[in-house]
């Protein structure tokens, strides 16, 4: 509950970029501190490019979240899944969009953390 809780309220200090691919929303959230707006741009629709899944979709509702570090390179530090759709080939179709992405583009000079944490939720819309 308190892990539950604890990701509810860093997700409301997080920024929401939200695209559409084949009857699933992908967003992506964004540290508050991270201003680059074209970087979320081009790392969200690279995973969104590469998301494929050509099987029957979950019923509407069902989401996958994976939670990354970006390094400054591009690569990733850490990439775990924090929840299941229940649905193991639409994790597995959430991890491969992902991990076809890599690498990600280089963090911004002006950026000076280590990394950078995103939370991609993948959700079932129709």
């Amino acid at each position: 509950m308190k892990r539950s809780l604890f990701f509810i309220l860093i997700f409301v200090l997080f920024f929401s970029l939200n695209l559409f691919a084949n009857g699933v929303s992908i967003k992506a959230y964004f540290s508050k501190a991270f201003k680059d707006v074209n970087y979320e741009r081009e790392a969200a629709n690279k995973v969104i490019k590469n998301f494929k899944y050509n099987k029957k979709l979950p019923p509407v509702g069902k989401m996958c979240v994976y939670i990354l570090r970006i390094k400054r390179d591009g690569t990733l530090l850490v990439n775990s899944k924090w929840r299941s759709s229940g649905y193991k080939s639409f994790d597995r179709a959430c991890k491969r969009a992902i991990l076809k992405a890599i690498p990600f583009p280089k963090l911004p000079s002006s950026y000076f953390a280590r990394y950078l944490e995103v939370h991609f939720h993948f959700e079932v819309v129709k």
